[in-house]
């Protein structure tokens, strides 16, 4: 049989075609959305701690509020008497889990692999997707439990797909769920910002009250007695106490600087009562830097989030982009560079944030 004179040209079209995918783009992609996966971690940890927290305190303030109980002779507890339902934190854990595994599918069909190795990659989707929806059913979170139904038609598509046409067609069709997904969890960052909003305003209150009640003991320290005969410290120690104050005056509702006054018709203010002032003073440096560092470790975990919300979103530029290279090779290097990036600032506001917290506390 005679090979058409077509036939040649049409071989070296589709060598061309094979030869222009971007493998090593690709391969760089690969490692930047592994990166997004570790940055993201270190934001559902603390959401986990601060959810756990907030948790624990609500408990403890129902208990206070509830009629005393004689005491508990006889325990209730069975084991294995419920199943534990999947808490926020690992719903989203799954929800990106998913996000990370329908992403290696469509690389996987960008690099023009194997029926085999697509199936492979798609294999792992499932089960990630399928640990989603166990996890979202038994969850009470609106949102994303709002995407279970159009995640188990994103299965089904995967399940029977058997040529490479039919992956191509599944995951074109859910690439708008995966950033649907991706869409939830940015909304739903609004859950986390408000515990820790809760929780900074909490400590701001107690340690700027503790403030004022010391800076008030230190003024009727000083206006319980007159002046000494010698050697009045009187200046001294409301120059350092307005020197302690000053780093978070903008906390206070009283202007500075602080005036200490002496009352003429009272006993001499002593050596022993200085001491007790300079005491209360270093104790007021101490709090102070508390407020300061409980603003900056709300402020770097907002800048945090903001970060994971970019990342996010800048996810969803990338499954696009990723879709479009099913058509024709895409450039992936400025999306690469830009999840790298990305994932690097919200690790340094993370570390940041949890060495702000220390001094918090």
């Amino acid at each position: 049989m005679k090979t058409p004179r077509w036939f040649p040209a049409l071989l070296l079209a589709l060598m061309a075609g094979c030869a222009q995918i971007p493998t090593g783009e690709l391969a760089q992609y690969r490692s930047a959305t592994a990166e997004v996966q570790r940055a993201a971690e270190g934001i559902l940890v603390d959401f986990a701690l601060i959810k756990e927290a907030s948790e624990a305190e609500q408990k403890r303030a129902e208990a206070e509020k509830a009629p005393p109980k004689g005491p508990a002779i006889f325990s209730t507890a069975l084991e294995y008497s419920s199943v534990p339902q999947p808490d926020a934190i690992a719903v989203r854990r799954t929800a990106l889990r998913t996000i990370d595994n329908f992403n290696n599918v469509l690389v996987t069909l960008a690099e023009g692999k194997s029926v085999e190795a697509v199936q492979e990659a798609a294999g792992g989707a499932i089960e990630s997707a399928n640990n989603f929806i166990l996890a979202a059913g038994a969850s009470a979170i609106p949102g994303l439990g709002a995407v279970v139904g159009v995640v188990k038609t994103l299965i089904a598509e995967l399940e029977r797909a058997r040529l490479r046409e039919e992956f191509d067609r599944a995951v074109r069709n859910g690439a708008p769920v995966i950033i649907r997904m991706l869409d939830l969890l940015i909304e739903e960052r609004r859950d986390h910002i408000d515990l820790r909003a809760a929780a900074a305003n909490l400590q701001q209150v107690k340690l700027v009250t503790a403030v004022n009640l010391q800076v008030q003991g230190v003024f009727s320290l000083v206006r319980e007695h007159r002046a000494p005969a010698s050697a009045d410290s009187r200046q001294g120690l409301e120059d350092a106490l307005n020197a302690a104050l000053k780093p978070a005056e903008r906390a206070f509702s009283s202007p500075l600087p602080v005036r200490l006054a002496y009352q003429a018709d009272k006993p001499p203010f002593t050596s022993e009562h200085r001491v007790l002032a300079v005491q209360a003073i270093s104790q007021i440096g101490e709090r102070v830097a508390a407020i300061n560092a409980n603003t900056e470790q709300y402020e770097r975990l907002r800048s945090a989030l903001n970060s994971y919300g970019a990342m996010l979103r800048q996810m969803q530029d990338a499954l696009r982009t990723l879709v479009a290279a099913l058509d024709r090779p895409q450039s992936l290097e400025k999306v690469s560079e830009n999840l790298l990036a990305i994932a690097f600032s919200l690790r340094k506001d993370v570390e940041a944030f949890r060495e702000a917290r220390k001094g918090a506390n």
